[in-house]
């Protein structure tokens, strides 16, 4: 979460207990629940709820299960390419 902050200027906790919620029940498949662009920008309007939805983002980045173009989309909304 220390690159979130850095990135984001704040960590939202509630972005990441709720994206990893499913662990509960589903260990190490529980990514395959709200781990998608689709999921999180329902649940995070890239518009209303921007920062919510680049933590999420992130949160994806950082569990390594981003596809090239995801990547791509996700440094493009942070602004970093």
């Amino acid at each position: 979460m220390a690159f979130e902050k850095a990135i984001l200027g704040k960590t939202y906790l509630d972005v990441h207990i709720w994206m990893d919620e499913p662990f509960e029940k589903l260990r190490s498949q529980h990514r395959i629940l709200r781990h998608s662009l689709l999921e999180i920008a329902i649940k995070y309007n890239p518009i209303t709820d921007a920062e919510r939805f680049r933590s999420a983002l992130l949160h994806i980045f950082l569990d390594d299960k981003l596809t090239a173009k995801e990547a791509y989309l996700l440094f493009r909304i942070l602004g970093l390419r």
